[in-house]
């Protein structure tokens, strides 16, 4: 369910940063109330599809071109080795769809806004199911999620897993066992997984999950990963946020 490979070098991880430093104008400012705590560097179909309160058009299908345009530039090399890394784990063909989807982007929490990320709820990452995919997901192959830890918070951070699938919590729901998922979640076992610097995190099926960074958080610590998900479309992966 959940395997780790190594990914990127410390000397590759410490550009990274310092290229998204220079390029703040990549960078969607995600809780604008509290400048610079909480950004992404793309667009993200969880934040720009799936809320109630945003207009999917305006805020993901409008705004794809200008900033896949400039993450490519900027990071054309990563999105180069991971095309090539997820095609030897997943053991088929993979691409990116740039005008019809977001590429691969950087989570950005700073400071306080990492233990507030830890403060969300758990989830499924089923946000394919709202995206205009080029053909249909093919129905035999598990959606996967991957994470890169470019930067984490001095006492770690990670993800919770919990041993739910999107059919069980259908099934208790309909037949009035629990109320919420956060509800079933607690009743159900969990693990966590320690991320481990600049290597990819794969995570395979709609397993429920969230973020965890357990220790305590400094001001001026940094929760920075490099992440996307990945689906199977007529034999393809394609690889996307």
């Amino acid at each position: 369910m959940i395997s780790q490979h190594p990914f990127l070098t410390t000397d590759e991880t410490d550009a990274i940063v310092r290229t998204l430093s220079k390029h703040p104008e990549l960078e969607v400012d995600r809780k604008p109330e509290t400048p610079h705590t909480f950004g992404t560097y793309g667009r993200a179909a969880y934040l720009d599809v799936l809320r109630d309160e945003v207009d999917p058009e305006r805020e993901y299908y409008a705004k794809l071109a200008d900033a896949n345009k400039g993450l490519r530039e900027q990071f054309g090399w990563v999105y180069e080795r991971l095309g090539v890394f997820m095609t030897r784990l997943l053991d088929g063909e993979v691409r990116y769809d740039e005008t019809a989807l977001a590429l691969p982007g950087f989570h950005v929490f700073r400071g306080p806004a990492i233990a507030l990320a830890d403060q969300a709820g758990a989830h499924f990452d089923m946000q394919y199911r709202s995206l205009r995919l080029p053909v249909s997901p093919d129905t035999e192959a598990n959606p996967v999620t991957f994470t890169v830890p470019v930067r984490m918070p001095c006492t770690g951070t990670g993800l919770i897993v919990y041993n739910i699938d999107p059919d069980g919590y259908t099934r208790a729901a309909r037949r009035g066992r629990v109320r919420n998922i956060d509800e079933y979640a607690r009743r159900k076992v969990a693990a966590y997984h320690a991320y481990e610097h600049g290597r990819l995190v794969l995570h395979h099926g709609l397993f429920l999950h969230r973020l965890s960074s357990p220790g305590p958080i400094a001001e001026d610590d940094e929760r920075i990963t490099f992440q996307g998900h990945g689906i199977r479309c007529d034999g393809t992966w394609i690889l996307y946020w």
